[in-house]
């Protein structure tokens, strides 16, 4: 059984790839299950706060849920995980135990022009949530102890080459493509309803699809932006532009 991790940060197109994993029903489908130790688990990063959170678990560490995406899933084919590098930092040694060996490491990465505009338009802007200079580090933990070359993906090419990057990511980790991967009925999602995921994942749940974006704009966001958005910007650009330069494009004979 193929086993698969796509890691990601916040407002990378992360959860509309995932909802294209979600189309083939030959697979077993994980939302961000390190969140849950990371916010909640005894090993949590964040504040007490969220101890009052009707999401709380307080038994939930980073090695059960290692357990619980390694376990085998009878009349599946393939594990696919999609999860925040940041949700994993300070943990990353999970990862080198014997039941995640197997697992294939792959990456989804933005330019922080577009994902830090896209976090302040959320309404709540975090620069701490930015999340691209965990995925670099998590990148290089990868490289550097489990696979030499990682299959990256940049968000611009799968914006503008949905399918073409989708047969691409499928054929790299051993899936099978199916041509209406990027089609869905509109509606909830399972495991979107955790009161963590509330408000983040809507624009996908109403969409009926990933569909190709034939313009982008280029326009620079300086002056735009709040200072304090332009600094972020500017603070994750050299981890972007680290990862971005490894990124697999698709073959140019098939665009």
């Amino acid at each position: 059984m193929k086993q698969i991790i796509l890691w990601s940060h916040p407002r990378s197109v992360s959860t509309a790839f995932e909802r294209c994993i979600r189309t083939l029903r030959n697979g077993q489908v994980f939302h961000e299950p390190f969140a849950v130790p990371f916010y909640f688990g005894p090993d949590k990063q964040t504040d007490d706060y969220l101890r009052e959170r009707p999401d709380y678990v307080p038994e939930a560490t980073y090695q059960s849920v290692a357990e619980e995406i390694s376990a085998r899933f009878p009349g599946k084919e393939f594990v696919f995980v999609k999860e925040m590098a940041v949700s994993t930092q300070n943990h990353f040694e999970v990862f080198l135990q014997d039941e995640m060996k197997d697992f294939q490491h792959t990456f989804l990465v933005r330019n922080p022009e577009k994902s830090l505009r896209s976090l302040y338009r959320t309404g709540y802007f975090d620069p701490g949530l930015a999340g691209i200079k965990e995925l670099y580090d998590m990148y290089e933990f990868v490289k550097n102890h489990l696979d030499p070359s990682p299959l990256v993906i940049d968000s611009d090419d799968l914006l503008h080459f949905p399918d073409e990057v989708m047969r691409m990511f499928c054929a790299a980790v051993g899936i099978g493509y199916q041509e209406n991967m990027m089609r869905w009925t509109p509606g909830p999602v399972e495991g979107w309803d955790r009161p963590l995921c509330q408000g983040w994942h809507d624009d996908v749940m109403v969409s009926s699809g990933l569909r190709r974006r034939t313009e982008f704009n280029s326009k620079s966001v300086v002056g735009v932006l709040p200072q304090k958005v332009l600094d972020a910007i500017k603070e994750n650009m050299s981890y972007y532009e680290a990862i971005s330069r490894h990124r697999t494009s698709p073959d140019s004979k098939t665009l």
